[in-house]
């Protein structure tokens, strides 16, 4: 009974085996316990963070999408226009971050729709660098640091979700 006992998993984890007159009993150690919560409560709050920080870069890279990229708004025609990529490039865009957005969202898929998102972040951080420049019509910088934004989160993301990234990447183990 005793073999038992201490195979079982609650014995390893959080408890601990008495003899008391010749009886064998598990008993609750309470440190274990307390850590056991904390560790539950911080299990908790990080898969709140990581689902707000999810639906905040998903809801951003969508919007931007519907609002600016697919209606053509006066901002977007400028940008694609002085970098030479009107109107395929602005389409293109716009659907590659649809997808990001929507692959973000989805848990098996969101570790692939960050790292598309960080790439296309890193494509508008370029051009604001290079071409646009940090304010574009006066805007302030809003479009350059809503992009270093979104690109810090997608990074956040993918650190986050990089076992899932790498997985079809790595070998098969064989059965020898």
């Amino acid at each position: 009974m005793l073999n038992i006992l201490k195979r079982s998993k609650c014995y390893v984890s959080m408890c601990f085996i008495k003899k008391v007159q010749g009886y064998t009993y598990r008993a609750f150690h309470p440190a274990k316990i307390i850590a056991a919560q904390r560790q539950t409560i911080n299990y908790k709050r990080m898969k709140i963070f990581i689902w707000l920080l999810r639906i905040a870069v998903a809801f951003i890279l969508i919007n931007t999408v519907i609002m600016h990229k697919f209606r053509a708004t006066e901002e977007t025609l400028y940008i694609f226009e002085t970098i030479g990529m009107e109107p395929y490039g602005r389409i293109a865009t716009g659907i590659v971050e649809l997808i990001a957005g929507i692959l973000i969202l989805i848990p098996r898929t969101s570790g692939y729709g960050a790292l598309l998102g960080l790439g296309t972040m890193a494509g508008a951080i370029y051009f604001h660098l290079t071409t646009l420049g940090i304010e574009v019509l006066g805007d302030g910088g809003e479009l350059f640091y809503m992009a270093i934004g979104v690109f810090v989160a997608c990074l956040v993301l993918v650190i986050i979700h990089r076992k899932q990234i790498l997985l079809p990447f790595r070998k098969a183990k064989s059965g020898r």
